[in-house]
Order: structure tokens, then sequence, then C-alpha cells
């Protein structure tokens, strides 16, 4: 489902910065991802793209930019991930 955003909106959602957590060891995600963060688990049904990749994908297709990464457990691996997308979604990682 696609969702139309109207001018207004639009021009409210460029002005926006997007802070996306991605610290988290993912306790809760053992036997799903050990050696990966949660952000990284790919979705079969989503082309097998990340969860991380998915939602800049949608953060940029709304006109949401920067997205700053908040990076912290296994971050090589998160930024390794977001390296594609820096420059066109002015993507950057904090850790």
């Amino acid at each position: 489902m696609e969702i139309q955003l109207s001018p207004l909106n639009r021009k409210f959602m460029e002005n926006l910065t997007s802070v996306v957590l991605c610290a988290g060891e993912g306790k809760r995600a053992k036997g799903i991802a050990d050696d990966i963060p949660k952000p990284l688990i790919k979705v079969e049904s989503l082309k097998n793209q990340s969860i991380l990749t998915i939602l800049i994908s949608h953060l940029y297709r709304f006109g949401i930019k920067p997205i700053v990464i908040v990076t912290g457990y296994l971050s090589k691996q998160i930024e390794k991930e977001i390296i594609s997308f820096k420059a066109k979604t002015h993507t950057k990682a904090r850790r």
C-alpha cells in the first residue's frame, strides 16, 4: 500500500532528521541472530533485505534525511551495511 503525502506533509518530512537505534545486543533474538546485530536480520519475503536496509529505504522514500544510525554492539557490521546508502540518503553511523 502506497501512502500519499500532501505537499504540506512532504515539506514537514523534509525537515526531519531520523535517528535509528541499532546499539543493543539483541539478547531476545538468540538463535535467530547469534552473530549479527538484530537490524541486519534478513526478511525473505522482502527480497532478502535486512531490516535496516528496508527502514532506510522507507525513510529516504518519504524524504526524511539525514538519517543517523546509532551503533554499539557489532557496529562494524552495521557500518558495512549502510555504506551503499551514505551518499544518497545522507546516512551517518555514530557510536
